[in-house]
């Protein structure tokens, strides 16, 4: 590979991105890894602590690896939770949610118009419960 520049560590993957031999498909794949590790650092690294407390993540030993790769995945383990737990956590994080939604114009000044998102979020669990029956 004459002229190529190898770009070691953790930025290569931007410099591959950018790589004109790789396809869409390639593309898209390798942006949706970048935005779901990032999404669940996010997660794991700044909510939990906020709704747990730094205690809790430490006792139970939720928290990150500071090198690597996390290596006690246990593929016997059953994933499933209870249907109790999912909808006292799906209510849970519903009450998280702001009654007024800001919005901002082009200049990112706030508009005087704002989402009331209560009227919203009943007019979808009430079309749900339409659904589902």
């Amino acid at each position: 590979m004459v002229g190529r520049k190898i770009v070691p560590g953790k930025y290569e993957i931007f410099f591959r991105l950018k790589s004109k031999s790789y396809r869409l498909n390639v593309f898209f794949q390798e942006a949706r890894r970048i935005v779901s590790a990032i999404q669940q650092h996010i997660s794991w690294n700044e909510f939990l602590p906020r709704v747990l407390g730094w205690n809790a993540i430490n006792l139970y030993e939720l928290g990150l690896e500071q090198d690597g790769y996390y290596r006690g995945y246990d593929d016997k383990c059953n994933p499933t939770i209870l249907n109790e737990f999912a909808t006292a956590a799906f209510r849970f994080g519903h009450s998280l949610i702001k009654p007024t939604f800001k919005r901002m114009d082009d200049r990112y000044s706030e508009r005087v118009i704002n989402i009331q998102l209560k009227c919203h979020l009943i007019l979808l669990f009430t079309w749900s419960n339409l659904i589902s029956g």
